[in-house]
Formats: C-alpha cells, sequence, structure tokens
C-alpha cells in the first residue's frame, strides 16, 4: 500500500468495525454469536474495576474531603440521599465513571492508532511534519501546549486524522423534545436521534478534497492553523464532548512527542 492510492477509506478497512456503535444502533447483535461477543465480556470486567474502585473511595471516605471527582460526587449523594427528585446517585455515579474512563482512554488510543497508520501511509506529511518539530522544538526539551502555536503544520495533521479516521462516527444520542418537522419528515416527540458524524466530516461542500489525506484544510494560504466550522469530531452545542479540551490537548503532545523521537514505517 502506497501513498499515492490511498485514501483515507482504503485505510479504515484495516481497522476493526465500529462494533459498540453497531450495537447501540441494532442491540440484537447481543443476542446473536460472534466475535463481538467479546466485547460484552471486556465491558463486564470494566464495569468490574470501576465498581471496586468505588467502592474503594466509599471505603476511604472521611468527613469533606474531596480528593477526586469520585469523592465530590460521594459527598453530594449523601447531602441529597432524602431528595426524592435528586439525579445523583451510586448508579449514575458508576454510569458516568465508566463513561469518563472509556471516553478518555479509548477515543484518544484509537485516534493514536489511526495517527501512526497515516504516518506510515503517507511518509511526505511526517517528513514534514520532523521538520517542522525539529525546528521549533528540536530534541532537547518535550513539547508543551505553548508550542502548538507555532507548529501549524503538525496542529493540521492531527486535525487532519481526527476528521478522516472519525473514531466516533455516531454522536450521542438526541431524544426529540417535541414533535418536529425536519425536510419533510415528522421526528414525534421521544424519538432518539443519531447524529451521522461522518456526513459532517466528509461533505464535499465543506472540504477540499474530502476523500484524501491533505491536511491543507486545515491551512490558510499563508501556512497558519484554523479550525472550519464543519470540524465537529466531539459532537457540537450543549451534548458535545466534555473532555474535548483535554482530548486535544492529550493529542497534541502524544502526536507530538511520538514524531519527535521516531519515524514509522
Amino acid at each position: 500500500m502506497t501513498a499515492a492510492n490511498t485514501d483515507h477509506e482504503k485505510l479504515r478497512d484495516i481497522n476493526m468495525p465500529h462494533k459498540i456503535q453497531i450495537y447501540n444502533v441494532a442491540p440484537i447483535i447481543g443476542y446473536i454469536p460472534g466475535p463481538h461477543q467479546r466485547l460484552f465480556k471486556v465491558q463486564a470486567e470494566i464495569d468490574a474495576v470501576i465498581q471496586d474502585f468505588i467502592q474503594q473511595h466509599k471505603d476511604t471516605l472521611h468527613g469533606e474531603e474531596v480528593r477526586d471527582f469520585i469523592y465530590a460526587y460521594l459527598l453530594e449523594v449523601k447531602k441529597e440521599e432524602n431528595s426524592p427528585n435528586s439525579c445523583l446517585t451510586e448508579g449514575n455515579l458508576f454510569h458516568d465513571v465508566n463513561e469518563l474512563f472509556i471516553a478518555g482512554t479509548e477515543t484518544a488510543a484509537t485516534t493514536l492508532q489511526w495517527a501512526i497508520l497515516y504516518m506510515m501511509a503517507f511518509p511526505d506529511v511526517q517528513a514534514k511534519c520532523h521538520e517542522e518539530i525539529d525546528k521549533v522544538i528540536g530534541v532537547s526539551r518535550m513539547p508543551t501546549m505553548e508550542d502548538a502555536v507555532n507548529l501549524p503544520y503538525v496542529n493540521a495533521v492531527i486535525h487532519k486524522i481526527q476528521r478522516c479516521g472519525n473514531v466516533v462516527p455516531l454522536a450521542v444520542g438526541l431524544a426529540a423534545t417535541e414533535d418536529t418537522s425536519f425536510r419533510g419528515y415528522t421526528i414525534k416527540k421521544g424519538t432518539l436521534v443519531l447524529l451521522n458524524m461522518e456526513s459532517v466530516l466528509s461533505e464535499e461542500k465543506r472540504w477540499w478534497d474530502p476523500k484524501h489525506f491533505n491536511p491543507e484544510n486545515f491551512l490558510k494560504e499563508n501556512g497558519e492553523f484554523f479550525k472550519p466550522v464543519a470540524f465537529i469530531p466531539s459532537s457540537l452545542g450543549l451534548r458535545a464532548c466534555p473532555g474535548e479540551k483535554l482530548a486535544r490537548m492529550e493529542l497534541f503532545l502524544f502526536f507530538t512527542v511520538l514524531l519527535q523521537n521516531f519515524e514509522f514505517q
């Protein structure tokens, strides 16, 4: 496979399918035998770890001392334990920690896997990143977030990887709060609505040559980095990923330090 005949759609075939999101859309596959059943075994193991972690926090909860998110949540649960309408329950705490753990590790790790894959597939892009990193940072120190503004090409490549990799092709589900008409269709109140992120991140009217790996979509004519309004890999509005800023920092720092020290072939 060479950079000349490779686009991001072909690269996507190498990675495993988005089985979890397929299950969210069609839960019936949970009753069908197959390799996807491993997902449920792994999730059960993660659930057990999180339950044990929360129990450790409950056992070491002292006074009003707040040492992390779980301690803070448990303290609020105690304050509202006599409130019948409170949403602060131990069940919701478990789901919140679960979501934070999965969203905070899986998406960043998967995006970095795509990053390495794209760098191997497009050595010319990787070479430009190396050149910019060597010029701005060198090898004597670690990159920091302050370097981002001086690394426009590297920043553009990271955003391009997020756009092409699109590790969360369906955004968090929404429910219609009232009967709504949209493009000739009637969406009843309470209907589950899923946003197709792929349609936004590959819209030809929004992106120049969207099927190929070209970081120039994120660069102005003078080489300055900019982010188009159609770049929404973490969704948008009130249902946007709350960890988007942290993820953006993680991706920049990890990607930059990897290319600072290695060449991927």
